[in-house]
């Protein structure tokens, strides 16, 4: 074919064949090719399709790898994980193997001491159990001595107490029977004057409204209708004032009274209730009384005719008074005082009813003073007459010899301490003839003679000096008032285990906070059986102060055989505290007594003025300039004030006493004597009162009318 295209000329002869070779050639290897560029199509459509599906495979190897990578990424987060804790795990447990290497090397070492305690445990139990072994064998016998001392033992005597036995509860009985039987007294005082007052007041009432009782009895009015009006007047009176006194007195006397004793106990809150029974029975009293007054008052006017009593009534005679006769005293008065006695005896009752009524007055009032003298005194003779020594030590009973020695270096060899003495005292109780029990001290003085610079004992009359003997006691008073001895007699004592023993009184002393038994140490021998062992020691210091009380007694109280340091300033104190709850009352009663002093005054000089208001006027008339009007009226008033308070301070007296007796505590005794400052205190207060009442009445008496005054009534 080649050649053929290259020389086609030459080609001519042998070209057909050789053409139709080539052509043949040519259409084969066209055919051929076409068969192939068949097949080749066939094979590209065929690549193509597995182009496709390779692309597709591709595509889903893509998706896949992207997938795989994916997960290959969440793999490797995984396993970067997994690498952090395998990290973390891995210290924790390099962590937790030291920490439990720790542990065993501690548990090792517990161990270790735990095995240490163990052997010392057996070793000490080793050692206990001897002990306890020698302990029980000697228990053992004390216990075999107890059966044997058991089985020798007596019949015991039983002793039953009950609530009144406890100290608290008994004394707390007391003192509220005290305060009842002081409550017992004064209300009949204050009823007694209250029942002058309205006497005076209603007699003045029924001569005001004679006329009109008599014009009542002339109509036909029978005289219990007549008297029923003055009643039914002083009753209401009466209930109002009972409501008003109810409604103070129920809670401001008990509230002063109980937080006064609120010094000496531990007590709930006052509680002042309103006791029905209580202001019953006292209204009840006060209208028993004024009605009893009222029916005295209209008595006499109705029995008298009507035709009398519509009249004036007749102005009383004038008599001779027995100064008249005593002629040198008599001629020595002025004419003003001539008229004023004669007027005091003129109009008797009136006289009789200031006199009473102020006399009961200052006895109340003296006898509040009184008490406060009796009670404040106490303090003073106690801690400055009676008691020299400043400071009370109060040892073991079974102190020791170096603990002893310690202690006197302290009292005994110290410049800060002038003397010191050791004493015995312990408790003891003693029963009074009706029953009861007191608790009282024993005491010894280790040396009787030295006991003066510490204790004075004497008697409180005469302060007469008292010696202790071998063979008797000096009680104190208080208690021998309890018990109704004397000296010479006898008594029982009986000591905290109950024994009894039985002791002559050689003498009382005077003493009044607590009660003693003194004697020397041979009686006490004598009475006891045994010599005393001394469990106190009693100091008198060289400058008494604060400083130096604290100083000794830090020291003494740093010992252990010291039990209790008390210096008599503190009890001093105390014992004001405890006697300052009396105060209160005789304060309440001082200034009741003040007030009732008054409106007894001021009452009587009333009705005085509203009497003698024709008499007044006339001597207005006649020339008697205001001040001479109230000196002509205010000195009767002067002298039956001073008369009423003579009486009275003599009254006061006697009810001083009585009261001291029945306030007085089991473990206080107050004193007997009023200062005479209580007597002036108490006379100038109801001058006082009388004075303020007339200058009072002097402005009334300026207003007297002297035409109006002399009207004839009818």
């Amino acid at each position: 074919m080649a050649d053929y295209l290259s020389n086609p000329a030459g080609m001519t002869q042998q070209g057909n064949a050789y053409h139709l070779a080539v052509i043949r050639q040519v259409n084969s290897e066209l055919a051929q090719n076409e068969a192939d560029l068949a097949d080749g199509w066939t094979q590209l459509n065929a690549g193509k399709q597995q182009i496709l599906q390779g692309r597709q495979q591709l595509d889903d190897a893509g998706r896949q790898l992207d997938d795989a990578y994916e997960q290959l990424k969440a793999a490797r987060a995984k396993l970067d994980d997994g690498w952090a804790q395998l990290a973390e795990k891995e210290q924790e447990f390099r962590d937790g193997k030291e920490e439990g290497w720790q542990e065993i090397l501690n548990a090792r070492q517990k161990l270790a001491d735990g095995w240490q305690k163990f052997a010392d445990g057996e070793k000490e139990y080793e050692e206990g159990k001897a002990e306890s072994d020698q302990e029980i064998a000697d228990a053992q016998k004390e216990l075999d001595q107890a059966k044997k001392d058991l089985e020798e033992l007596k019949t015991p005597e039983w002793y039953v107490f009950d609530r009144t036995d406890y100290p608290g509860h008994s004394d707390f009985g007391d003192d509220a029977d005290r305060i009842s039987s002081i409550a017992k007294v004064f209300p009949a005082f204050f009823l007694l004057v209250a029942a002058l007052v309205c006497l005076t007041t209603m007699t003045r009432m029924v001569e005001e409204q004679r006329t009109q009782i008599g014009t009542l009895k002339a109509l036909g009015y029978r005289s219990g209708a007549i008297a029923s009006k003055f009643l039914v007047y002083a009753l209401v009176a009466t209930i109002a004032g009972s409501i008003t006194g109810l409604a103070v007195g129920m809670y401001l006397f008990p509230t002063i009274i109980y937080n006064a004793y609120g010094i000496l106990y531990t007590m709930i809150p006052a509680h002042t209730p309103f006791w029905l029974g209580t202001a019953a029975a006292s209204t009840f009293a006060a209208a028993v009384t004024v009605l009893v007054t009222v029916l005295f008052s209209c008595g006499h006017a109705m029995k008298e005719q009507p035709a009398l009593l519509m009249r004036p009534k007749a102005p009383q005679a004038g008599k001779r008074v027995l100064l008249e006769r005593i002629g040198f005293l008599w001629n020595r008065l002025s004419f003003s005082y001539k008229v004023t006695f004669r007027n005091l005896f003129r109009y008797k009752k009136r006289m009789l009813m200031t006199v009473v009524g102020i006399a009961g007055c200052s006895a109340l009032m003296v006898t509040g003073f009184g008490m406060y003298d009796s009670i404040r005194d106490i303090v003073g003779i106690q801690f400055g007459e009676l008691y020299h020594y400043d400071l009370t030590t109060v040892l073991q009973e079974d102190i020791s010899e170096q603990e002893k020695d310690r202690v006197e270096a302290i009292l005994f060899d110290n410049e800060q301490v002038s003397q010191s003495m050791y004493v015995r005292q312990e408790s003891m109780t003693v029963k009074s003839p009706s029953g009861k029990s007191y608790d009282i001290y024993l005491f010894v003085a280790k040396d009787p003679d030295r006991l003066d610079d510490f204790i004075t004992l004497q008697t409180r009359r005469g302060k007469n000096p008292l010696s202790l003997s071998q063979e008797g006691v000096i009680l104190t008073e208080k208690m021998a008032s309890f018990l109704g001895v004397e000296a010479g007699d006898s008594i029982t004592v009986t000591d905290t285990e109950h024994q009894s023993y039985t002791v002559v009184i050689n003498a009382i002393t005077e003493h009044y906070t607590n009660n003693y038994l003194y004697m020397t140490p041979q009686a006490y021998e004598k009475s006891f059986g045994q010599a005393p062992s001394y469990n106190m020691v009693q100091s008198v210091l060289a400058q008494p102060s604060e400083q130096v009380q604290e100083e000794i007694s830090s020291r003494l109280v740093s010992s252990d055989s010291v039990l209790a340091v008390s210096d008599t300033a503190t009890v001093k104190d105390q014992f004001k505290d405890m006697i300052h709850s009396m105060t209160y009352v005789m304060l309440v009663l001082i200034v009741s007594a003040g007030s009732l002093a008054f409106v007894v005054l001021y009452n009587l000089s009333n009705i005085n003025i509203t009497e003698r208001v024709c008499e007044i006027a006339t001597i207005k008339v006649l020339g008697f300039h205001d001040k001479e009007v109230s000196a002509y009226i205010f000195r009767e008033n002067i002298f039956l004030t001073l008369l009423g308070a003579v009486i009275g301070l003599g009254l006061g007296v006697l009810l001083h006493h009585y009261v001291v007796i029945t306030a007085e505590t089991d473990i206080v005794m107050f004193g007997r004597t009023i200062k005479w400052a209580s007597f002036v205190y108490a006379a100038a207060l109801t001058m006082a009162f009388s004075f303020l009442v007339n200058l009072v009445m002097h402005f009334k008496l300026k207003k007297v009318s002297m035409v109006e005054s002399l009207k004839s009534i009818e």
